[in-house]
């Protein structure tokens, strides 16, 4: 069995002390289940492709993806400012 927190401490791409992991697989592999498992054994949040990109809007999904980011910093310095 992997020890994830084991992994996710060890020296790896980081913004600060935030840690982005990236799940990548065909329909139907269980991406979502593996998030969902990552998300409460790590108490982080997942954010999904289709939550800013999509078939529909192939090139214009930056400003989505902006807001995301920008919360997600909001949310680095709000776990700074309580440790």
């Amino acid at each position: 069995m992997i020890n994830l927190h084991a992994l996710t401490n060890q020296d790896r791409p980081k913004v600060g002390s935030t840690l982005f992991v990236s799940i990548d697989g065909h329909g139907g592999s269980g991406k979502t289940t593996l998030a969902k498992k990552l998300s409460a054994l790590l108490d982080c949040e997942v954010i999904h492709t289709d939550d800013f990109a999509s078939m529909d809007n192939p090139k214009n999904w930056w400003p989505k993806f902006a807001f995301i980011e920008h919360r997600l910093r909001l949310q680095v310095v709000r776990a700074k400012q309580e440790s």
